[in-house]
């Protein structure tokens, strides 16, 4: 076997990301089925020949074992700390992120109630003095939904701690960011400083969901196109000045690894490190590196160090790219040589690349994204070239401002970089705003799709046919496949309307989505909002509430909104009258697509009706949740949501379906029945309701 790491390594991810969509009971079976299978592998003489069956099964048997481990070990520790209060001691492992209401620290756990324990969680708290090298140490409850996180209103305690190389790499980090928002503010640094450190939070929504429709948001996910970039950069250079081949290969060693630190050690960062310091390895002793045996050792060590990293998107979508590029690499030969222009053979190179990892990882984008962009082979191919050029100037403007003999040239290279960067901005701007830049497929369609293909690929190894008439056909049926499986579901949910129910902890976000139209019922995190919507028609903020106004400035200046709603004109609402001109009303009635929404307020009785195909949707805000006050016939609903628990002189009986944003352990009067969702720490609950009335569930995870 040539490639030995690549099929050990390749097996291993496959098989942890089935075991983390299946659980740990398919684990333990498949456990027992490969230790048999590899012993069989092993015992048999053309088998054990072939080197690729055992390795295969070996592989999947290591992986169980180890996705069982780290189940025990790590997964069932965190989720039985869901709910509780304990004492936590940790450290800050990425930038502090700044709202109106609160800081988020992104932390990593040293200790539980004294008891050394890991784990990553984010951490919300009105004190915002900490430094990057402090540890911080709170009492909270823990919410566990994809991420842990804690909410601390007062008792935190910072304890200044000495630097260390973590806090040093976080430091340089935020000296980059501050660097580019001083010398280009505005849409442009914000890109920049994307592209450099991965941090997209302050695109503007309108540029960012342009950006996703043209398929470029993968520069802003630091990973082996950013590595190469610089390193190969720096490897022409000393090339250049004929600086010997060991002292330019060390160096550029020394550059991935001082990029990846500084950028956060994510998954597709230290897996691109790893394949790129393999590369400079063997270009130190004359020896090519196969790349394909370099991505599996990556992906090996990665999955080893942590089992549970087959669930990072990012990782998936890092390894499926560079898998298509190395299948497309002996086209990309033949058309270099042939294409003699330099500048056509560099578009021509993009478009492929670009159209290569787009078909490698349309399943991933389906299944995860549900859109796909048409446009990105083109735009990709016109903004990459623009795009490494831009990074390679920001980087330097950076180097220059912090070395005082070169500070002259950082005004010449910013400039530079902006423009291009205005470029990559403009191209994007124009492409994603086109009509038919992207396509949305429902997951239906996805799921439909993808086993199909799977079995029309089982088909075809038994069909008795040239190799390249199976190839055509296969392809041929699994693209109409495609279009009907998606003609299909989006007829079928042509009208529906989807009510989704965010996880905003003990605290109102409610999104109604009907023809188009999109309304927010309560505030809602702008960054986490808009992975469901570009725009709202309508911002319903329904009482006065610190927990409700917390994040309403951040909506309306993030997300473009056309009409907002408030009760009263207080001084809770007075910041949205600066960025906005809201409508102060205690009671409307307002149409979103298909869905009739009533508005009532007072202040012990504030409410919110949704009608829509004969059923309705009851949500009841506290304080200001006096039954005694709402007309019965809006108590006659299908489905109650509640911000805390059940009003006093209410049933869970009463209504089919009741979601109530808090979780169980902080319930009084909460029963626990099974027609109640809980939201806290749960992830976002979707509700999808039919031209026909019917209602359908679906609880998705939190998105990041």
């Amino acid at each position: 076997m040539a490639r030995p790491f690549a099929v050990i390594g390749l097996t291993f991810l496959t098989a942890l990301w089935t075991f983390g969509n299946t659980g740990e009971g398919v684990a333990i079976v498949c456990a027992g089925v490969f230790a048999v299978l590899t012993v069989v592998s092993l015992s048999v003489k053309k088998l054990r020949k072939t080197i690729v069956f055992p390795c295969s099964f070996a592989a999947v048997l290591a992986s169980c074992v180890s996705f069982i481990t780290a189940a025990e070990t790590s997964v069932k520790p965190l989720q039985e700390l869901d709910g509780q209060t304990v004492t936590i001691a940790a450290h800050m492992t990425d930038l502090p992120k700044y709202t109106d209401a609160y800081t988020i620290y992104i932390v990593k756990t040293d200790s539980v109630d004294g008891r050394p324990m890991s784990f990553p969680m984010n951490v919300y708290c009105e004190d915002n003095s900490a430094n990057l090298s402090d540890l911080l140490a709170f009492r909270s409850t823990i919410r566990v939904g994809s991420t842990a996180s804690a909410y601390v209103r007062d008792g935190l305690q910072i304890i200044p701690h000495k630097e260390t190389l973590r806090s040093r790499m976080l430091g340089i980090r935020q000296y980059v960011v501050q660097t580019l928002s001083r010398a280009l503010p505005g849409t442009t640094g914000a890109v920049l400083c994307a592209m450099l450190t991965g941090n997209s939070d302050d695109i503007p929504t309108e540029h960012y969901v342009r950006m996703r429709n043209s398929g470029i948001l993968h520069l802003f996910s630091v990973s082996g196109f950013h590595l190469s970039v610089f390193s190969l950069a720096l490897l022409k250079f000393l090339e250049k000045r004929k600086v010997p081949r060991v002292m330019s290969s060390v160096s550029a060693g020394v550059l991935v690894l001082f990029f990846t630190l500084v950028t956060g050690c994510a998954k597709p960062t230290i897996r691109a490190a790893i394949m790129l310091l393999v590369m400079l390895l063997g270009r130190c002793f004359f020896r090519r590196a196969d790349a394909l045996n370099s991505l599996g050792l990556s992906v090996l060590l990665l999955c080893l160090a942590d089992p549970m990293c087959a669930s990072d998107v990012g990782l998936l979508l890092s390894v499926l790219g560079l898998l298509s590029i190395l299948i497309i690499a002996p086209v990309m030969d033949r058309c270099e040589k042939k294409l003699r222009f330099g500048l056509l053979r560099i578009v021509v190179s993009a478009m492929l690349i670009s159209s290569a990892v787009g078909l490698v990882t349309l399943p991933v984008s389906l299944l995860l994204f549900g859109s796909v962009s048409l446009v990105a082979p083109l735009v990709n191919a016109c903004i990459l070239p623009a795009a490494e050029c831009a990074m390679i100037l920001a980087a330097l403007g950076v180097l220059f401002s912090a070395w005082h003999p070169l500070l002259f040239l950082q005004k010449a290279v910013f400039l530079i970089a902006g423009l291009l960067s205005k470029y990559c901005v403009a191209v994007s701007d124009f492409f994603g705003g086109l009509r038919f830049s992207s396509m949305e497929t429902p997951f239906d369609a996805a799921g439909i799709w993808i086993a199909g293909v799977l079995v029309l690929l089982a088909v075809s190894l038994l069909l008795t046919m040239p190799k390249r008439r199976k190839l055509m056909l296969t392809a041929s049926v699994a693209a109409a496949s495609l279009v009907l499986s998606g003609a299909y579901c989006l007829y079928s949910e042509n009208g529906n309307v989807r009510i989704t129910v965010l996880d905003a902890g003990n605290a109102t976000s409610v999104l109604v989505q009907s023809d188009g139209e999109t309304a927010l019922i309560g505030s809602a995190n702008a960054y986490r909002l808009r992975q469901y919507t570009d725009d709202l028609q309508l911002f319903l903020l329904p009482c006065l509430q610190a927990t409700e106004s917390a994040d309403a400035v951040s909506v309306v200046r993030k997300i473009p909104t056309a009409k907002v709603i408030v009760p009263q004109r207080a001084v809770q609402t007075l910041p949205l009258f600066l960025d906005a001109d809201p409508v102060v009303t205690t009671t409307c009635r307002e149409t979103v697509g298909r869905v009739q929404l009533d508005y009532f307020y007072e202040k012990d009785a504030s409410a919110v009706r949704l009608t829509m195909y004969g059923r309705s949707m009851l949500l009841l805000f506290a304080p200001g949740a006096q039954v005694q006050k709402q007309p019965l016939t809006r108590l006659s609903s299908d489905i109650l949501f509640t911000r805390n628990d059940l009003p006093l002189g209410l049933s869970a009986d009463d209504f089919g379906l009741t979601i109530v944003s808090c979780d169980a352990a902080r319930s009084v009067v909460l029963p626990r029945a099974e027609n109640i969702l809980l939201t806290a720490g749960r992830g976002d609950i979707q509700l999808t309701v039919s031209r026909e009335g019917l209602i359908h569930i679906e609880r998705s995870a939190e998105l990041a």
